[in-house]
């Protein structure tokens, strides 16, 4: 899933005032986590990750889990709205 994937369709279900910035950042503290706490878990994991910057940008997660992203940005932008 791309960035910008994730982003608009969290604006779909849940439209908000946060800049793309802002939701780019949420994204690469989600992948971050998840290369730290799940990947870098196993052997022979690959030593750095490279976190998405751009709306164009491959975020870490494949399908058919990228429902994560989605929801995760509805959480953040309810939590942030609160």
């Amino acid at each position: 899933m791309k960035v910008r994937d994730a982003i608009n369709r969290a604006a779909i279900i849940e439209p908000n005032q946060y800049d793309h910035h802002e939701q780019i950042m949420w994204l690469q503290m989600l992948d971050g986590q998840i290369f730290e706490e799940v990947i870098r878990t196993h052997e022979g994991c690959p030593e750095h990750f490279n976190a998405p910057h751009e709306m164009n940008d491959d975020l870490l997660v494949p399908e058919p889990y990228t429902d994560l992203y989605l929801w995760y940005l509805v959480g953040r932008i309810q939590i942030s709205n609160a």
